[in-house]
């Protein structure tokens, strides 16, 4: 029955986006279409994950060049139109098309295994929140895939068999694998309870200086084994000291605008001041002219000795 309910399903989405597919030009058209033609959470993300695998064609020829550079919006887009891509951009197009469709989604970066040998290659794959559980697909893989999907909608226990997410969070289990445990083939671990959800859940609600921090003290403990786990570690602390320098740069700029609304302010009061306090105003409006000039300037000392 449950091969049954996927045939079916794989017709409706082969017959219905097939009819549509030369008017989607970019991931709101596809996210757009995909809702006003199914129901529920599990028909739509199937349908983009069909999609995907369906359209978006494997080729590392031209197109890790092309990648090199872009931002996240352009490595989604350029892709769709090319309609061909590497990991990177099938993860990043079939995330981006739940997210349009309401769903909490995130690209995974990290390394896989093969048959016990370890790709050196880095590689992305995707997590999708079904209510309150999140679950894993990996669309690269089953680029041109007919019938059967292996990699749709999988559980942290299935996934790390073969993907090591880098940051430990996204192995979505509650005693995660060291990288060394990974690569030596364990399944099991004997670390102490992990609360992905919650740490999840964090992430979500915090800044990004914060997010890269914490994922940060997780690899920590998790071993830097391999020379794609250590190139990584470089890159999140990279990202660390980058966010850090634009949080300054944040800081100075919102301290500068405030001592220059209070200079206005000031400039204001004094203009009427040597116009000898005319047109005559109430003492309130007076008051109002110079109101938060003290508090401006404190917050923007603050401000200055942060950044």
């Amino acid at each position: 029955m449950k091969y049954l309910i996927i045939l079916l399903l794989l017709s409706i989405v082969n017959t219905g986006v097939a009819q549509s597919n030369k008017q989607l030009k970019s991931t709101g058209d596809l996210a757009l279409y995909i809702n006003s033609a199914y129901e529920s959470e599990y028909s739509k993300v199937f349908a983009a994950y069909r999609w995907v695998t369906q359209n978006i064609r494997y080729s590392d020829d031209d197109v890790l060049p092309v990648n090199h550079g872009l931002d996240p919006r352009g490595v989604i887009d350029i892709a769709f139109s090319r309609r061909k891509g590497v990991c990177e951009n099938f993860s990043a197009i079939f995330t981006d098309v739940c997210r349009k469709m309401g769903l909490e989604a995130v690209v995974i970066n990290g390394y896989t295994k093969t048959r016990g040998t370890i790709d050196p290659k880095g590689h992305s794959w995707s997590a999708v929140k079904f209510g309150d559980d999140w679950f894993l697909f990996d669309p690269t893989w089953e680029a041109g895939a007919g019938a059967g999907f292996s990699y749709f909608k999988r559980t942290g226990n299935e996934f790390i068999q073969t993907h090591m997410p880098f940051d430990p969070m996204w192995q979505l289990l509650t005693k995660p694998l060291t990288y060394q445990g990974f690569n030596s083939g364990a399944l099991y671990s004997d670390a102490v309870f992990f609360n992905f959800k919650d740490s999840i859940q964090k992430y979500q609600n915090t800044d990004s200086l914060t997010r890269y921090t914490a994922e940060l003290e997780r690899m920590k403990k998790a071993g830097i084994r391999n020379k794609t786990t250590d190139l990584q570690y470089k890159i999140v602390r990279g990202n660390i000291e980058d966010q850090k320098e634009q949080n300054q740069m944040n800081w100075y700029n919102e301290a500068v605008a405030l001592l220059n609304e209070s200079l206005g302010q000031l400039n204001n009061f004094i203009t009427y001041r040597n116009q000898l306090f005319e047109p005559v105003k109430p003492d309130s409006d007076l008051k109002g002219m110079l109101n938060g000039i003290d508090k401006n300037i404190n917050e923007a000392l603050t401000l200055f000795r942060v950044c």
